[in-house]
């Protein structure tokens, strides 16, 4: 259709068949591009699926919002009105995205705030966190106390993020967090649910769904899918190798994984350096024969597989220990 026939189409009926079947076509060449387990609700992408997200944008952003007024006011060309109409796919794509994982943390802290372990202040505008029993007033955090709060918790331990988005990981054990949180309070006195999340953006930026790289077609399909046999044998031996290990050497892989030093992992474990570091160079010469002779990327996938087997095992020992 040309522009004159999209503004007539506009001028009578708003949206009629032509902008319609634009924003399907849109919907398709967008949507499928989005991870379906946080863009779809973990459902594939089929025809349903784009016709349903074609819909959303129709019914919420283009009337919903007038944004269909907005476009043909901007419009000067087919091209422009593809163009903004893409923005508007976007931002349904955008409405649909589950919670992140910063968000459960930040849902974690409130919930640790109301069983009493911290006080819990204000209003859903502004939630306020303080240690027990203190009165103290907050004020805005600067950008300074930001990254003051967040280079002391640094090295307390993480979790390794996981492979697959559609389950993330837990992040930090409940004895961790608390931990962050109180060493937070050592530098400043109250902090918001707000300064959390600044906090937590500075820490976790491989966790932040803004950080999602949304891949075109062609770079789906990697080297591997050309010989899946030797890829799930690959996976399965990192899996074992992963179970066969005990809870302090999953720790010690973990941590050294996120660059922390023997002494922060002497500290966690409550083992002296010496014995860290003999305990991680004996796993790390296991592995090194396990993956002897694999090419870069295969490593990497290796890897990949074996912290988030770690990553399962040590959340499964977190829970243990809290229900106890």
């Amino acid at each position: 259709m040309t522009f004159e026939d999209l503004r007539r189409e506009y001028a009578n009926d708003r949206i009629g068949e032509g902008i319609y079947m634009i924003v399907h076509d849109l919907a398709f060449k967008i949507g499928r591009r989005y991870p379906e387990s946080i863009y779809n609700g973990g459902m594939s992408w089929d025809n349903q699926s784009f016709d349903d997200l074609c819909q959303e944008v129709v019914t919420d952003q283009l009337l919903g919002q007038n944004q269909i007024d907005y476009i043909f006011d901007q419009a000067t060309s087919t091209e422009s009105v593809r163009r903004l109409l893409t923005m508007q796919v976007k931002r349904a794509l955008i409405a649909r995205r589950k919670k992140s994982p910063i968000d459960r943390l930040l849902g974690r802290i409130s919930d640790l705030g109301t069983a009493g372990r911290l006080e819990k202040a204000g209003n859903h505008s502004l939630q306020i966190y303080r240690p027990l029993g203190s009165t103290a007033h907050y004020t805005n955090l600067s950008d300074a106390q930001i990254n003051a709060c967040a280079s002391a918790v640094s090295s307390i331990p993480r979790l390794a993020s996981r492979l697959d988005s559609s389950r993330e990981t837990m992040i930090y054990t409940r004895r961790h967090l608390e931990t962050l949180i109180n060493t937070i309070f050592t530098v400043v006195p109250a902090v918001s649910a707000r300064d959390f999340e600044r906090i937590f953006k500075i820490l976790l930026t491989p966790w932040d769904p803004e950080h999602i790289i949304i891949i075109d077609d062609e770079g789906i399909m990697g080297p591997l899918a050309q010989d899946p046999i030797e890829h799930k044998e690959m996976i399965a031996t990192a899996t074992k190798f992963a179970e066969n290990l005990n809870h302090r050497e999953r720790v010690t892989l973990v941590m050294k994984s996120q660059h922390s030093s023997d002494a922060q992992i002497a500290a966690e474990l409550k083992l002296s350096r010496p014995t860290v570091a003999e305990l991680k160079q004996t796993v790390l010469d296991r592995m090194k024969e396990l993956m002897h002779g694999l090419p870069e990327d295969l490593l990497k996938i290796f890897m990949g597989h074996f912290l988030e087997r770690c990553t399962t095992l040590l959340e499964e020992a977190a829970l243990e220990e809290a229900a106890q």
